[in-house]
């Protein structure tokens, strides 16, 4: 090719037809920075598409770290949850060593002793981090929200930090001051010195409180997380044109009752089932044994594809069904697909509950 024009350039001047020749050699010099326009075009398009790739590779990522948190969270609101309301049982009613005794005993024992792990990743967020000049003006509010999040995050390991802080410290004092903690708990035994500590010390009750406090302190601040978790993932979904596709169990809508909804559910409910391996206090009748839901309630739905799941905000149930049930339920409600309000002991029991009466 470039002796073919080389020949024409060489005629024409051999012709002496230089008006020709100029305007011959304009047009090659035209035609070769065309050529170079264009193929930087393609070059453009090629890292354009290149970083396209790695941006939805990188949201994907952070959809996929959102899910794997919100799972965490999830798990370790229902692990505060179930704790902080043994320690709440503890401080309502005087235990004796009874109570801290065999299986029946067992849910104490663990909530004050063990503590859990619970870790967050963000590896999505980082990579996004890393790569500034990925579509910054288009992806700047996704990121402002990631950047909010990543301080919840920081909130809730601050919190999960400071359970496990103190409970090494009770450790240590456990380790100091009590044989039976080296000797005995760690092999599964229960001495009575050991039942003695959980039902007396007076050391314990404000381990318990301090404790308790960081629950409910890591519980709103889970809450905060996985409601802004959600969000996020719902524009992310709408930034890589996924807005129509059904979104994970995990990022539902979960909004408030209207007060005419809730008509719907306030009321009396009367004990209507109790597992048969949970006694019931003899003493107590079972009609006194109720649960009453007012307009006050925060009642709220979860709602999923084709399903709605009706639950209550996290409160101590009544103190009558506290002093009468052997495992001292406090857990949230829902409402089953039959209308029976239903709550869960300690290790998951179910309790079912009729509505005899509307307010």
């Amino acid at each position: 090719m470039i002796k073919f024009f080389r020949h024409i350039r060489r005629s024409l001047i051999n012709e002496n037809k230089m008006g020709k020749y100029f305007k011959y050699a304009i047009g090659e010099i035209i035609l070769v920075v065309i050529g170079i326009l264009i193929a930087l075009q393609i070059n453009n398009w090629n890292e354009q598409r290149k970083m396209d790739n790695t941006t939805k590779l990188i949201l994907k990522q952070i959809q996929l770290d959102i899910l794997s948190n919100i799972e965490t969270t999830e798990i370790a609101k229902e692990v505060y949850n179930e704790r902080d309301s043994i320690f709440w049982s503890m401080k309502q009613k005087e235990l004796t060593l009874d109570d801290f005794s065999g299986l029946k005993g067992r849910p104490f024992r663990r909530a004050i002793i063990t503590f859990n792990n619970f870790n967050m990743t963000d590896r999505g967020f980082q990579s996004l981090k890393s790569h500034p000049g990925l579509r910054p003006g288009e992806l700047a509010d996704i990121t402002k929200d990631l950047e909010i999040l990543e301080e919840y995050s920081f909130m809730f390991n601050k919190i999960d930090q400071q359970i496990k802080d103190n409970q090494e410290k009770h450790f240590e004092y456990l380790r100091t001051n009590f044989d039976w903690f080296s000797s005995q708990y760690w092999k599964g035994e229960i001495s009575e010195e050991e039942l003695k500590f959980y039902a007396y010390n007076p050391r314990l009750k404000n381990f318990i409180a301090r404790k308790s406090n960081l629950f409910r302190e890591a519980l709103y601040s889970g809450e905060d997380y996985v409601l802004k978790s959600k969000q996020i993932y719902k524009k992310i979904d709408e930034e890589l044109g996924q807005k129509n596709q059904e979104l994970p169990k995990s990022i539902y809508n979960e909004i408030d009752l209207t007060q005419s909804e809730k008509q719907a559910f306030t009321g009396t409910y009367q004990l209507h089932y109790a597992p048969p391996l949970n006694r019931i206090d003899r003493n107590s009748s079972v009609d006194s044994l109720i649960i009453s839901l007012d307009d006050k309630s925060k009642l709220k739905y979860k709602k999923f594809v084709n399903e709605k799941i009706y639950e209550f905000d996290l409160n101590p149930i009544e103190k009558n069904l506290l002093e009468s049930i052997d495992n001292y339920v406090r857990v949230h409600l829902s409402i089953d697909e039959n209308g029976f309000l239903k709550l869960k002991d300690f290790i998951g029991i179910p309790y079912l509950f009729k509505k005899v009466s509307h307010d």
